[in-house]
């Protein structure tokens, strides 16, 4: 791709030429898109690369941005659509392989309470009114805030950082109405926060933030390395442990589906692992 999308923590989306942030220019932004939002989060893009859609944390909801085709020309501009009300605390977002699905973690549910919520909204109810789109929910364990989808499609990933699990749901059953979605619960480090599905969806990684640790924050931490299929299946899952720096939080897996890029908040570092299948 040309261009990076960057969620603004002051509310809406960044624009950088991927080429001027390899270069090392001083202004490698190629568009500022405000919102009224606030405290966005992470950004998902639509496979067609019309519509992005940011979550807002403090201001609970999903921005809706219409690119309208500009990602491939050397002047991007959008038109904000809307927001989306969610649960308090949205985080997570990721659209599906198709781009007519996406799911949504907030870190409570409708009332403020716990446990929080995963939320299975229509892209194309989103785009057409996003105020007034159907949102449906199903809890997905205390304070969720990172999802991804498995290659094939097929099972939706959740990081409950409250639980200190990884959850597991199947995407279908989400998206039909959420009964018996939940398919497991793998109690991984204390925290978790970011995740990655690797080796064609084998394998998950998550990151184990400790965050909220006392003294111990401050300390180096774990990524937890997880069966895919024993978890589905109801086996023991947890294949083991790497060490990381400290507050492990966002995770991304590379082109090769081995190598693991994860960024270590207090350590101030970015961290490289392979994962052999």
């Amino acid at each position: 791709g040309r261009y990076l999308l960057i969620a603004n923590g002051a509310g809406g989306l960044l624009v950088a030429e991927i080429a001027r942030l390899l270069a090392g220019a001083d202004d490698p932004l190629a568009a500022v898109l405000p919102s009224p939002a606030a405290g966005s989060m992470q950004v998902t893009l639509h496979p067609q690369e019309r519509f992005a859609f940011v979550t807002d944390e403090e201001s609970a909801t999903l921005s809706v941005f219409d690119f309208a085709g500009t990602l491939r020309t050397p002047a991007p501009a959008a038109t904000l659509l809307g927001q989306v009300p969610l649960a308090p605390g949205p985080v997570g977002v990721v659209c599906t392989a198709d781009g007519s699905h996406l799911f949504v973690t907030s870190q409570s549910n409708e009332r403020g309470g716990q446990p929080g919520v995963l939320s299975v909204l229509s892209v194309a109810d989103v785009v057409e009114d996003p105020a007034r789109a159907p949102v449906l929910t199903v809890p997905a364990g205390y304070n969720p805030v990172r999802v991804a989808i498995s290659p094939s499609g097929a099972v939706v990933w959740v990081t409950a950082r409250g639980s200190n699990s990884l959850l597991a749901f199947d995407a279908g059953r989400l998206i039909d109405g959420g009964y018996r979605a939940l398919r497991a619960v793998v109690r991984v480090g204390r925290a978790p926060v970011g995740l990655a599905v690797l080796h064609r969806g084998a394998t998950v990684v998550v990151a184990n933030s400790n965050r909220y640790g006392g003294p111990d924050r401050q300390q180096d931490q774990t990524l937890a390395v997880v069966d895919a299929d024993a978890a589905l299946a109801g086996r023991r899952a947890l294949i083991g442990t790497i060490p990381a720096g400290a507050f492990p939080r966002e995770l991304t897996v590379l082109g090769d589906d081995h190598t693991v890029l994860g960024t270590n908040v207090f350590s101030q570092s970015l961290q490289t692992v392979r994962v052999v299948a």
